[in-house]
C-alpha cells in the first residue's frame, strides 16, 4: 500500500509539472506568433525599382534611375534620373507625383531643383513617418510647362484620386517604386546648389562618355579574336586542301573566300570603331574642359522652369560655399 501510494503521487507530480511545462511553451509561442510582424522580417513584397530601371513617358522620354537616397533623420528623399527624348528636344518639362503607401489619396512635397543636360533632380521633402513604398510618377511635355503640377495643399488632397485617375486615362507616364527595405539611406543627404548639380550632369556625360568607348574597344577586342579564329581556320584548310580531290579543293577554295571576305568586313568595322573612339575621345575632352568651365563660371546653364528655386551657378569669383560644394563632384 505504501508503495503504491508513492507511485500515485509521483505520477501527480510528473503530471503538474508536465502540464506547467505545456502551458509555458503554449503562451511562449502564442506571445511568438502574435508578435511576428514586430521583430521578423516583413513577408510583403518588396516593390522596388532597381538602378538602372528605364520607362517611357506620354511623350517618349526614356527616364533611367541612377539613384535614390533617403535621410530618415531629416526626412528628406531625392532620387535623380538621366534621360533621353526620343527627338533630342532639350526643352522638356517633368511633371512629378509621389504618393507612399500609408496613405495614397495625399500627395507627397515633390519638386525639381535640377532638370538640364539630360539630368533630373527629384527631391521630397516632409516624408510621412513609417512609410514602406513611395511610388514616384513622372510625366513629361515639351516646350511648355505642364498644367499637370502637383498639388501638395491638405484641403485639395482628397480630391487627388479623381485626379489621378483623370491623368492616368489620358496619359501613361513613368512609374519608380522606393522600398524602405531597399532604399539606401545618407544621413548627410541635403538639398545642394545648382552648380552642384550642373557639375553632375556633367560627371554624368563623362561617365556615359567612358562606357561607350569602353564598349567600342571591346567590340575591336572581339572582333580581332574573330579574325585571329578565321585566319586558323584558312590556314586549316589550306594545308589540307593536299589531301583533297579537285572537287574537294574547289569547296575549300569557296570556303576560303568566304572567309576572307568576312575578315574585310571585319577589318572595316575595326577602322570604323577605332574613329568612334578617337571621336570619343575627343568628346571626353571637351567635357572635361566643360566640367571646368561650370565649376569655374565660364559656362552657364539656360535657367529651366521648376517647381523648387535653388541657386545659381556662381561666377570665377563665387564665395566660397559654392566652391566648396563644387569640389565634392570630381573628375577622374
Amino acid at each position: 500500500m505504501i508503495r503504491t501510494g508513492k507511485i500515485k503521487k509521483r505520477i501527480a507530480e510528473n503530471v503538474n509539472r508536465t502540464y506547467r511545462i505545456f502551458l509555458i511553451l503554449f503562451f511562449s509561442c502564442m506571445v511568438v506568433f502574435l508578435t511576428s510582424k514586430v521583430w521578423l522580417p516583413s513577408d510583403v513584397k518588396i516593390q522596388n525599382s532597381d538602378m538602372g530601371t528605364t520607362r517611357t513617358t506620354t511623350a517618349g522620354t526614356e527616364l533611367t534611375l541612377k539613384s535614390w537616397q533617403y535621410n530618415p533623420d531629416s526626412r528628406f528623399m531625392e532620387a535623380t534620373f538621366t534621360y533621353q527624348d526620343s527627338d533630342d528636344t532639350q526643352d522638356i518639362q517633368f511633371t512629378p507625383v509621389a504618393h507612399t503607401d500609408t496613405d495614397k489619396t495625399v500627395k507627397m512635397d515633390v519638386s525639381i531643383p535640377y532638370s538640364s543636360n539630360g539630368f533630373l533632380v527629384i527631391q521630397f521633402r516632409n516624408t510621412p513617418q513609417n512609410w514602406h513604398v513611395v511610388s514616384l510618377w513622372l510625366d513629361s511635355t515639351e516646350n511648355q510647362v505642364s498644367d499637370l503640377t502637383p498639388d501638395t495643399d491638405s484641403g485639395i488632397a482628397s480630391t487627388s484620386g479623381s485626379e489621378s485617375s483623370e491623368t492616368d486615362a489620358g496619359q501613361q507616364g513613368a512609374n519608380f517604386f522606393c522600398d524602405v527595405r531597399k532604399v539606401s539611406k545618407n544621413q548627410s543627404l541635403k538639398s545642394q546648389t545648382k552648380l552642384y548639380y550642373s557639375l553632375r550632369s556633367v560627371d554624368n556625360e563623362i561617365s556615359a562618355d567612358k562606357k561607350q568607348i569602353a564598349l567600342t574597344q571591346k567590340k575591336i577586342d572581339d572582333e580581332n579574336l574573330e579574325i585571329s579564329q578565321l585566319n586558323f581556320d584558312i590556314s586549316s584548310l589550306k594545308s589540307n586542301q593536299k589531301y583533297q580531290t579537285s572537287d574537294e579543293v574547289s569547296q575549300s577554295n569557296a570556303a576560303i573566300q568566304n572567309k576572307t571576305s568576312q575578315i574585310s568586313n571585319l577589318k572595316n568595322n575595326i577602322a570604323q570603331y577605332q574613329i568612334d573612339i578617337k571621336n570619343g575621345r575627343q568628346k571626353l575632352k571637351k567635357l572635361k574642359q566643360k566640367w571646368s568651365d561650370v565649376r569655374d563660371g565660364k559656362f552657364k546653364e539656360t535657367d529651366v522652369d521648376s517647381s523648387a528655386s535653388s541657386s545659381l551657378i556662381a561666377p570665377a569669383s563665387s564665395s566660397k560655399s559654392s566652391r566648396s560644394s563644387s569640389e565634392k563632384v570630381t573628375v577622374d
